[in-house]
């Protein structure tokens, strides 16, 4: 009686303790990022071509990316063309520059890391603000978020959500 009473609370235990996000305050990350063409970019600069990056996986590109987006100019986009591009580091956007692929499922990205990094870092000149906490979200397809401070924000400011699980 004694083992079957163990081996139920062992059992039982994960159930009543589980750290699980109820489905109304889940976000759906589905829809982030631009659908469709990304507006105001009308320069790309071919991360294959133009730079020699190579997009077959099989050595690391991190260095030659980062380079890349350093010596092209404001406004513009690092392309990259249908392939594999292998990072051993993160890679640093900076301020008004974009990097864009052929398709979702043409272009990858591998990031090989060991423990805890970051992939893409975007840098901006903007000021860094404080942690706002939500507190109500639209509907699915709406664009709007609601704040409990919105001291320190303008329309137009860049934001990054952050969902911990």
């Amino acid at each position: 009686m004694r083992y079957l009473y163990l081996v139920f609370i062992t059992l039982l235990c994960p159930v009543l303790f589980a750290q699980n996000i109820p489905d109304s305050r889940k976000v759906d990350w589905s829809i982030a990022g631009y659908e469709g063409e990304i507006p105001c970019i009308t320069v790309e600069r071919n991360a294959v071509t133009e730079f020699g990056i190579d997009n077959t996986g099989s050595s690391d590109v991190t260095t030659a990316v980062n380079n890349a987006l350093n010596s092209i100019s404001e406004g513009e986009a690092l392309y990259f063309p249908a392939g594999t591009y292998l990072f051993n580091g993160t890679v640093n956007v900076p301020e008004a520059r974009v990097i864009r692929g052929e398709s979702p499922t043409a272009t990858t990205f591998n990031f090989n890391f060991s423990g805890n990094a970051t992939c893409i870092s975007v840098e901006g000149s903007g000021a860094v603000g404080s942690d706002k906490t939500i507190t109500a979200v639209g509907n699915f397809g709406e664009y709007t978020v609601t704040v409990d401070n919105t001291s320190g924000l303008q329309v137009g400011d860049d934001v990054e959500i952050e969902q911990l699980n």
